[in-house]
């Protein structure tokens, strides 16, 4: 059960850092935020770095069984 949260839990983090590993030219950056494919990517990215990939690491991390005893 470890195994498989690690291995999520990694692949999830190169999943979301890729994008900051990679080179960019910040001096034509406004080119390419004039094309509608660009902002279609950017949107897909948020949804799964932030809405998807917190979904799948809350699913795959276990949950200890906490025992409670109430005193009257």
């Amino acid at each position: 059960m470890l195994l498989t949260v690690v291995i999520f839990t990694a692949v999830g983090l190169l999943v979301m850092m890729y994008p900051i590993l990679c080179k960019v030219r910040y001096e034509t950056l406004h080119r390419a935020f004039q094309d509608r494919k660009v902002w279609v990517q950017i949107g897909f990215s948020i949804v799964v770095n932030w809405i998807v990939a917190p979904l799948v690491m809350v699913r795959e991390t276990p949950i200890p069984e906490i025992e409670l005893h109430y005193s009257y």
